[in-house]
């Protein structure tokens, strides 16, 4: 919006110019083209700048995996809903304090995230996690998340 502003002030500028130059006035035509060359810079400036940041943008842009609602049960004991971005529903069961999930993050090269394709990630396992020590390793269930296609 910034470069467009300063754009349209440049074409002001440059036609004060014209006029000066039909009209015989020298010293008011190179004042009124330097004065137009000065907006339009800033926005050949701006625009650089726009386009050199639409490439940042892509990898700090975030997808939800999975909407996770958890119920509990009863005492180290929940019920862990997941709802995926495609849209499949799943519920896990789980034994313990926390829950646990596992995923992979599928990266990319820095060349296509710039190319607007996105980081995506792929849930691997959910579980149950035991805060206390001395419970550790009794009743813990790693449950697989299966890809979408899969049964």
């Amino acid at each position: 919006m910034t470069a467009v502003l300063l754009m349209c002030g440049s074409i002001a500028f440059h036609a004060v110019g014209i006029v000066a130059i039909k009209k015989r006035r020298i010293l008011g035509a190179v004042s009124s083209t330097l004065l137009g060359l000065l907006p339009f810079s800033l926005a050949a400036l701006c625009a650089t700048l726009s386009v050199a940041t639409q490439g940042y943008r892509a990898p700090i842009s975030e997808l939800v995996a999975a909407l996770v609602t958890i119920q509990p049960l009863g005492s180290q004991r929940f019920s862990a809903a997941f709802r995926f971005a495609d849209g499949r529903d799943t519920t896990f069961t789980l034994d313990g304090d926390d829950i646990y999930v596992a995923a992979h993050i599928l990266t990319r090269r820095p060349i296509a995230n710039v190319l607007g394709l996105r980081t995506t990630y792929e849930l691997d396992g959910v579980g149950g996690r035991y805060t206390a020590v001395d419970v550790r390793g009794e009743g813990i269930h790693l449950w697989a998340v299966d890809p979408p296609g899969e049964p």
